[in-house]
């Protein structure tokens, strides 16, 4: 009798299933887990559903100069990945962005990815974590930064992971 209930417990384990996770994820239509929005000064960063048309929730990004959207996790090492991707686009103006990884809270020095906005549609980046200086090592955030003095356009950003 032991061994039947083994077997059917065996045979119950094996369909159930384990939801799939992707540990990179950062945001899609909502913040992943462990991730939160580290409100900066002259920046306002919002879940927006404002563009029509469309089935995404991205972050609506108004950033005075030098200002940006701060997205913070606790330390993680990023051995497992080899970049960070995201969809961003710009409905009015034109500007710049940088992309910028966060170590021990600071900015990682002299690296970073600079990001042409524009309109048009949603624009996919990829930004080898080589380039960020952020390439197997613990990081514990990402700032997406207006790169001028003057006011950013607005601008929405979604679907952020590491790969």
């Amino acid at each position: 009798m032991k061994t039947l209930a083994f077997a059917a417990a065996l045979l119950a384990a094996s369909f159930q299933t384990t939801p799939a996770v992707s540990p990179g994820a950062v945001y899609s239509n909502a913040l992943a887990n462990g991730w939160e929005n580290w409100k900066w000064d002259g920046a306002e960063a919002a879940l927006s559903f404002e563009l029509g048309g469309t089935a995404r929730k991205p972050i609506r990004v108004e950033a005075q100069g030098y200002k940006g959207l701060y997205l913070h996790h606790a330390g993680f090492d990023t051995k497992p990945f080899v970049g960070l991707s995201f969809l961003v686009q710009t409905g009015e103006g034109t500007g710049q962005i940088r992309v910028i990884a966060i170590s021990g809270g600071k900015p990682i020095p002299d690296k970073q990815k600079l990001v042409k906005l524009a309109p048009g549609g949603w624009t996919k980046v990829d930004v080898p974590l080589s380039d960020l200086g952020a390439a197997n090592k613990v990081i514990d955030g990402i700032w997406f930064q207006n790169d001028g003095a003057d006011p950013a356009p607005r601008f929405y950003i979604t679907d952020i992971m590491f790969h």
